[in-house]
């Protein structure tokens, strides 16, 4: 993978919130982006903010803007104001992320699948989950099962995953 990995809020807060972002660093260090929408979500919740600063201070995430005229703004305004076969009014970090995903060749990194799946699917858009990328960090040796277990509940505590636990999760998808 040598892609940008583009994130929506829901996706890096559920590293953030349980002070875990040092798992993404070990996958997409020098890859990870976020649209600037999404840091302005993250501004309502300060302390994750903080902590989403610091990685952007460091050029760890980069920050990145869509202008208007542009294939990124058009695709933005459409994710956010309209209604088609592939997609509801998916809201302003979604949108953005998905924008610059399709645009700029990159996977989005989105939990939110009830917005965006129809969507992803069609436009065959490579696309992470948190629950992917724990997958992907095992499946590297990065952390063990068992450490991800403990990761997985402390997310569960601050966010919704697809299973009750990681072994859950695992004989479900693979």
């Amino acid at each position: 993978m040598t892609d940008l990995v583009i994130f929506d809020t829901d996706c890096l807060s559920s590293f953030l919130c349980v002070n875990e972002e040092g798992l993404l660093l070990q996958l997409f260090k020098g890859r990870m982006a976020i649209p600037e929408m999404v840091e302005f979500e993250f501004r309502k919740k300060s302390k994750l903010h903080v902590k989403l600063m610091r990685l952007v201070d460091r050029g760890e995430v980069i920050v990145l803007a869509i202008e208007p005229d542009t294939a990124e703004f058009d695709l933005y305004k459409e994710y956010t104001e309209e209604i088609t076969a592939y997609h509801a009014a998916m809201g302003w970090g979604e949108s953005a992320a998905t924008a610059l995903a399709q645009v700029n060749g990159g996977t989005l990194a989105s939990n939110n699948l009830r917005d965006i799946r129809r969507l992803v699917d069609h436009l065959a858009l490579p696309h992470l989950t948190t629950a992917d990328i724990l997958v992907a960090i095992c499946r590297e040796g990065k952390k063990s099962q068992g450490q991800l277990e403990v990761v997985w509940r402390e997310m569960r505590k601050e966010c919704r995953m697809p299973a009750e636990t990681f072994g859950e999760y695992l004989k479900s998808k693979y």
